[in-house]
C-alpha cells in the first residue's frame, strides 16, 4: 500500500469523494463540518492498495469553538499555539485491518 500527503486543493473531485466517503464509513462526523474540515485541512492522506482506497487520515486545523469545547471536557488547554493541528478522520476498511 502507498500513502499520498496531499493538501485539500491538490486533491481530484474523485478522490476528495471517496475521502469523504470513508470518513462517512467511520460514523463520527456529520456532513456540514466533514465538508468544512476536509475544505480547510492542512493535509489530507489517501492509503492506496492496488484494488482501490484502503484508509485515509486528515491533519485538520481545529476551530476555536471545538478547542474551547474540548478543552472544557478534558481539563487540558488546547490551545492553538501550542497545538496548532490535529489528527483525525483515520479510517482504514476493515478488509485492509491486520
Amino acid at each position: 500500500m502507498k500513502p499520498i500527503v496531499v493538501q485539500p486543493g491538490s486533491f481530484s473531485d474523485a478522490d476528495r469523494v471517496a475521502f469523504i466517503e470513508l470518513v462517512r464509513a467511520g460514523g463520527e462526523v456529520s456532513d456540514v463540518v466533514l465538508a468544512r474540515n476536509v475544505k480547510n485541512a492542512k493535509a489530507l492522506v489517501l492509503l492506496r492498495g492496488e484494488d482501490g482506497l484502503k484508509g485515509i487520515a486528515a491533519l485538520k486545523n481545529p476551530l476555536a469553538s471545538y478547542r474551547k469545547r474540548i478543552s472544557g471536557s478534558s481539563g487540558f488547554k488546547v490551545d492553538a499555539s501550542s497545538f496548532p493541528y490535529e489528527l483525525g478522520y483515520i479510517f482504514i476498511v476493515p478488509e485492509a485491518c491486520g
